[in-house]
């Protein structure tokens, strides 16, 4: 989560490694899996469009 508020951080500096905190975050939220897996296919498009760009 520190790598988002983080103004110096671009996405070619995600590694394997912050995805799995993040993913890890995810799992602490209290949040339905429904919520959880829209969230992640939200973040999959946007990877997509920004790798299309």
């Amino acid at each position: 989560m520190n790598w988002i508020n983080d103004p110096g951080k671009t996405l070619r500096d995600i590694i394997s490694q912050i995805a799995d905190e993040y993913a890890q975050h995810m799992r602490t939220l209290n949040i339905a899996v429904s919520t959880h897996n829209r969230k992640i296919k939200r973040i999959r498009r946007v990877f997509r469009v920004l790798r299309e760009y």
